[in-house]
């Protein structure tokens, strides 16, 4: 387990491609920060040993080719004579080529590398089937694009135009098919996606990391790539469903020179997950789908140079450790406050307290105030912090700050029960209890169902509980091809479900799911654009068998009695029904690191 999200692949054989995520998931508001490293795998000690080896066998090929051209000289009797050793010497020398052949082979594993350019651009995408919903009704559909820091820039009738040709060379290229095959969705199962309706709503120019560098046997060179902050209104990576895909991904390109060939280029896409903005107050902005494509400024790049400077593998895991290191202490210092508190500061605020003094006061609200400006610190705009803080917190505090007006931000802890009474027909089934109001994406979910009722006696008895989290997908009626879409039950997608069996009559059943996110598989929180909204359900399925009038035993059925006793045997089939009910619930995303493998 890395302490950092990696992504690698592998260029012409010798280079590898490792990109370091500096978080994992990344959060709407900040920016995206990745280590990109190029190192040669091959060894200059190999390549100088393979190239000895060569040398001797060519050396020795030589002595061999001109024993050879000298008995061509002789005469025909005499070569007749000695025709056996002339073969063994062909034979030689041919054994000797393909030897060399080989070394060769071998040897253009361990030569230097010409790479022409290569590029960074981050793209955003969000698919919709468009058997679901009604794509006339975006407002993407204008091609209207939106360049961030210059204006807005409508291109409909200009296709000449500057802003229209660098969507076109961004988004018609042949990266888009090549992310269909390497990026598939994380869903159970895999959708096709290819009839979707496609439109990116985000784009990161291309971004030159370098020009012209040739990486020799062994060596190794990293850049550091970081983006300007992302804009606060940006959906989430969501790819769990059978309807909608919204996408991040980070794409490079790689052009190597080949000596004897065309120049090449290498295109790689990788996943990038993005979690939705959170503030202090635990609300989330309204997050439009058929915006118009923001573009924003190219990202900026660091060289940090030939990292490697050891071929072996303890040098090679020591390279690993050292960029851990830098990448983590980076990320606590952006997470740490935002700046300190100035001395002059504190010394103007030591005078007035101290010129202010009163001796029938309260002595300890100067120093409470001494305090509070030394260690103040400005309020937190990182969605990271802000969920550290209210999980550290708790919600009654968070409840406490939600007052305040929010005209394009939506609360999202609006239901925070934790205990429901489950009735069928007005007739008491259990009570359910909930470990705790708001659970995040990582959380597993505690809960317990009482069956316990003192007020009366049940005519049925539940014999099978099935719970399970799912989630589902709530189609704006304006964008639904379907109009009835409101009056339909929406159907879940399933993130997990557990059983459990109750033929003991037992009076308390403690269930825990346990959702399954990890760094290659995520699942997104509850969110909400213009055209669809997430939300996260637990769904149950009792299996209720009626009972008799005296509540007989349901699982035997007597087949002889006498005097001495009765023989029961367990019944083959039994007759009941299922009941199912929902209970929402509120996931918010994690402020935890899910690393990488």
């Amino acid at each position: 387990m890395h302490l950092h999200k990696r992504d690698r692949a592998l260029i012409g054989g010798n280079i590898r491609l490792e990109i370091i995520h500096e978080s994992n998931p990344y959060f709407a508001g900040e920016p995206i920060c990745m280590l990109i490293r190029l190192k040669h795998l091959g060894s200059q000690h190999q390549k100088e040993s393979l190239q000895k080896r060569i040398t001797a066998l060519e050396e020795k090929k030589q002595h061999l080719s001109a024993h050879i051209n000298n008995d061509d000289t002789k005469p025909w009797l005499v070569k007749t004579l000695w025709n056996t050793f002339h073969q063994e010497d062909t034979f030689r020398d041919e054994t000797l080529q393909q030897r060399i052949s080989a070394l060769q082979k071998k040897l253009e594993f361990h030569e230097s590398v010409d790479l022409m350019s290569c590029f960074v651009q981050i793209v955003g995408q969000y698919y919709m089937d468009e058997a679901v919903v009604n794509v006339d009704s975006l407002d993407a559909k204008s091609t209207s694009h939106q360049l961030a820091g210059v204006g807005s820039k409508n291109t409909i009738n200009d296709n000449d135009s500057p802003i229209s040709n660098v969507i076109s060379s961004f988004f018609n290229t042949s990266i888009d098919d090549v992310l269909q095959k390497t990026s598939p969705l994380m869903s159970a199962e895999t959708v096709d996606t290819n009839d979707w309706f496609k439109a990116p709503f985000l784009l990161i120019p291309q971004t030159l990391l370098f020009s012209e560098l040739v990486l020799e046997a062994g060596e190794a060179r990293a850049f550091k790539f970081k983006t300007d902050q992302l804009a606060k209104d940006l959906p989430p990576s969501h790819t769990n469903s059978a309807h909608f895909n919204i996408t991040y991904t980070a794409q490079m390109g790689i052009s190597t020179n080949a000596p004897n060939d065309i120049p090449h280029q290498n295109l790689y896409n990788f996943p990038i997950f993005v979690q939705p903005f959170v503030d202090k107050d635990i609300c989330q902005y309204d997050m439009p789908l058929d915006r118009e494509v923001l573009i924003t400024s190219p990202g900026k790049v660091r060289d940090i140079g030939n990292t490697l400077n050891s071929t072996t593998p303890k040098g090679s895991i020591s390279q690993s450790n050292q960029l851990d290191r830098e990448i983590r202490r980076k990320s606590i210092t952006n997470t740490g406050k935002n700046s300190e508190t100035s001395i002059d500061v504190m010394k103007r605020k030591f005078r007035s307290v101290v010129s202010d003094w009163n001796e029938n006061e309260d002595p300890d609200l100067p120093i409470s105030s001494l305090l509070e400006q030394q260690f103040e610190t400005e309020p937190s705009t990182s969605a990271r912090m802000n969920l550290s803080q209210f999980y550290f917190s708790g919600v009654a505090d968070s409840l406490s700050r939600a007052n305040e007006d929010h005209s394009l931000l939506q609360p999202q802890l609006n239901s925070l029960q934790t205990e429901y009474i489950v009735k069928m027909n007005d007739k008491f089934i259990c009570n359910l209890e909930l470990s705790t109001p708001v659970y995040s994406v990582l959380d597993q979910i505690d809960l317990t169902l009482d069956f316990r009722n003192a007020d009366s006696k049940s005519n049925f008895n539940v014999t099978a509980v099935s719970a399970s989290i799912e989630t589902f997908e709530l189609i704006n009626p304006k964008y639904s091809l379907d109009h009835d879409v409101s009056k339909k039950k929406p159907t879940g997608i399933l993130i997990y479900e557990t059983q459990a069996t109750n033929f003991d009559n037992c009076n308390k059943i403690c269930m825990k799911l346990i959702p399954q996110c990890s760094p290659s598989t995520f699942i997104s929180s509850q969110f909400k654009t213009n055209v669809f909204q997430l939300r996260w359900m637990l769904t149950f399925k009792f299996v209720m068998i009626p009972l008799g009038d005296q509540n007989d035993e349901i699982t035997l059925t007597k087949t002889y009695e006498d005097r001495k006793g009765t023989l029961y045997h367990a019944k083959r089939d039994m007759e009941g029904y299922d009941f199912v009910f929902h209970v929402p619930l509120t996931v918010l995303p994690t402020e935890k690191q899910l690393a990488g493998w």
